[in-house]
C-alpha cells in the first residue's frame, strides 16, 4: 500500500499522518495493517476518515484488532461504527441498538437490522451519546452474555442517562453475542427476542444481581447506592420519581429513604460540577500567567520552567506556588465551607453543636503534625480567624474589606452561588441544599485532606522501605518504618470509610 500510494502521488507525511504507514526510527517504512481484514469507518457524511483491521489466522503475537490512530480527521470517541449506514433506519425506527464490535453490526445488517452501530473498539463516549442522539432518544444496548459485557453495560448505562436519552439493555444468553446470534435467528425473530427481554436499568441491575444474597447489609446497601446513583443520572423529573416508586418496590424499602440518598447524591455531583468548573477556571488562570511571564522575559513556557525570569507579573509566584500543591482542590474547598459557614453551627441540638469556622479551625490544629495548609489565601483566611481576640466579629464580610485583593476575590467567588435549582424541583420532592448538609459535607472536607496527606505518607514510607531493603539499611530503622507504614495504613482504612466519597465544592 505505501510504495503504490507514494508511486501514485501520496506523500509519506500524510500516509503516516493517518496511520496507514508506520515510520521507523531509521526510515523503513511499512503498512499498518498488512495481512489483516480490513473495516472501513466512516463519517456521518460517508467519507472514509479510518479503518479498522483483524488478523486473518489467530496468534498470540499480534492483536486481534488495530485501529486506525487519533489524526486531523479522525477522533475514535467522536464516531460509532456504521452511522452512516445505519442513520436513515435509527431515525425510522426511533432505535438505535448499540453493540461493541464491527462484526456485531456487520452480521446484524446481514440479518436485515439496521438500525445498528458500535462504539469502534472504544469505551462509550459522551459524544458518541450525542451523535446517536442527533438521530433518535432511544437506545438499545446489547451485551455479551459474560462477566465483561455486565461490567461495560453498568458503565454505559449512567453515560447514555445523563444526556437525556432512554436507555435499554438487552443482555444476551450466555455464550451469544449480536454477532452470533444475528446468525441464527432471523430479522423478525431477533428484533421479537429483543422486544421481549429488553428491559430498564433497575431491573436490569437487579436481575444481573439475583444470586446474591441481599439480607447482607453491605451488600444491600451497595445495591441501593447503585441503582439511586444510576437514577441521580436520569434527566426526568418526573421519571426519576417513577423510578424511584419501582426501586422502592422492588427493594421494598421506603421511598423517603430512597429520596434522602438520591439527594445526597444530587449534591455531590453539583458539588463536582462546581469542582470541575473551578479547576477549568484556575488551568487557565495558570497558564495566562505562564504566558504573561514567558512574554515579558521573551521565552517559551517551557523554558520559562527552568530559567528564573527576569520580571515576574503580579500574579505568577501565587501561581507557581499552587501548581506545587498537590492538596489544592481539598484545600480550598476547607475554604470554601469556611467562609460560606463560619457561623453557623455544626451538629445542631446536640452536645457536639459546634460553630463551622470553629470545628475547622480546630480540627486543623489537631492535624498539624501531619499537614499544614499550603494554599496561601486558605492560610491567611485561617490564620486571621485564629488570632482574631473577638471571633464574633469576623464574618465574609470583614475579609472582603481586608483590602488584600487575592483574598477579597477568594471570598467573594466562596460565597457567591453559583447555581440555583429550579422551582420545578420541589414540585416532586423536597432537593436539600447544601447548607442543609453541612454536617456531613465540612467533616467530610476536614477528613479528604487527612486522606490524601496519609495517602502521600504511604507512599513515601513505601519509597523510604524499598531504600533500605535495597542498601541493606539497620533492621532497625527498616522496623521503624514499617511499624509506621502499618500504623498510617490503619489511619488510611478508617478515613476511607468516613470519606465516603470526596467532599468537592
Amino acid at each position: 500500500l505505501t510504495n503504490r500510494a507514494i508511486a501514485s502521488g501520496y506523500k509519506i507525511e500524510m500516509l503516516s499522518g493517518t496511520g496507514l504507514t508506520i515510520v521507523g526510527e531509521k526510515g523503513y517504512r511499512f503498512d499498518r495493517f498488512f495481512g489483516r481484514v480490513m473495516f472501513p469507518i466512516h463519517s456521518v457524511s460517508g467519507r472514509t476518515i479510518a479503518f479498522g483491521g483483524r488478523v486473518r489466522v489467530k496468534s498470540d503475537k499480534v492483536a486481534k484488532y488495530l485501529n486506525s490512530p487519533q489524526s486531523d480527521i479522525y477522533n475514535k470517541s467522536d464516531i460509532v461504527y456504521g452511522i452512516f449506514q445505519a442513520k436513515n433506519a435509527i431515525a425510522k425506527a426511533n432505535r438505535c441498538y448499540l453493540v461493541e464490535g464491527y462484526t456485531d453490526v456487520i452480521s446484524m445488517h446481514q440479518a436485515g437490522i439496521e438500525n445498528v452501530v458500535a462504539s469502534s473498539g472504544t469505551s462509550l463516549t459522551t459524544n458518541q451519546i450525542k451523535l446517536i442522539q442527533r438521530f433518535t432518544n432511544n437506545i438499545t444496548v446489547l451485551y455479551d452474555g459474560d462477566a465483561a459485557g455486565i461490567h461495560a453495560s453498568e458503565r454505559g448505562m449512567d453515560m447514555i442517562l445523563s444526556e437525556g436519552m432512554t436507555v435499554k439493555v438487552l443482555l444476551l444468553p450466555d455464550g451469544e453475542d449480536p454477532d452470533s446470534f444475528a446468525r441464527s435467528h432471523s430479522a423478525e425473530e431477533y428484533v421479537r427476542y429483543i422486544e421481549e427481554h429488553q428491559t430498564d436499568f433497575i431491573s436490569y441491575v437487579l436481575a444481573i444481581n439475583k444470586g446474591q444474597d441481599l439480607t447482607d447489609p453491605l451488600k444491600r446497601s451497595e445495591l441501593i447506592n447503585r441503582i439511586v446513583t444510576t437514577i441521580s443520572c436520569v434527566q426526568d423529573i418526573a421519571l426519576r420519581s417513577v423510578y424511584i416508586e419501582h426501586c422502592a418496590r422492588e427493594l421494598q424499602i421506603d421511598q423517603n429513604t430512597l429520596y434522602s440518598i438520591l439527594q445526597a447524591t444530587l449534591v455531590r455531583k453539583k458539588q463536582k460540577d462546581i469542582d470541575d468548573h473551578n479547576r477549568q477556571e484556575r488551568q487557565l488562570a495558570y497558564q495566562q500567567s505562564y504566558q504573561r511571564a514567558a512574554d515579558a522575559n521573551n521565552l517559551s513556557q517551557a523554558q520559562l520552567q527552568n530559567e528564573p525570569p527576569a520580571f515576574v507579573p503580579a500574579d505568577y509566584n501565587q501561581i507557581v506556588a499552587l501548581r506545587a500543591n498537590p492538596f489544592v482542590s481539598e484545600e480550598q474547598a476547607i475554604g470554601i465551607l469556611f467562609l460560606r459557614y463560619l457561623n453557623n453551627n455544626l451538629f445542631e441540638g446536640t452536645s457536639e453543636q459546634q460553630k463551622v469556622a470553629d470545628f475547622i479551625s480546630s480540627r486543623l490544629a489537631a492535624d498539624r503534625d501531619l499537614y499544614v495548609i499550603q494554599d496561601p489565601i486558605v492560610s491567611k483566611i485561617i490564620e486571621i480567624y485564629d488570632s482574631a481576640p473577638d471571633k464574633s466579629l469576623i464574618t465574609s464580610n470583614y475579609y472582603i474589606n481586608l483590602g488584600d485583593d487575592a483574598v477579597r476575590s477568594f471570598v467573594i467567588n466562596a460565597i457567591e452561588p453559583r447555581y440555583a435549582l429550579s422551582r420545578i424541583h420541589s414540585k416532586f420532592t423536597h432537593v436539600a441544599e447544601e447548607k442543609e448538609l453541612i454536617d456531613e459535607l465540612i467533616p467530610r472536607a476536614v477528613n479528604s485532606l487527612q486522606f490524601q496527606h496519609v495517602v502521600r505518607l504511604l507512599s513515601d514510607i513505601a519509597q523510604q522501605i524499598a531504600d533500605a531493603e535495597n542498601s541493606n539499611a539497620d533492621p532497625q530503622v527498616l522496623d521503624e518504618l514499617m511499624s509506621q507504614f502499618s500504623q498510617l495504613t490503619q489511619v488510611k482504612k478508617s478515613l476511607s470509610t468516613l470519606v465516603g466519597g470526596r467532599t468537592i465544592l
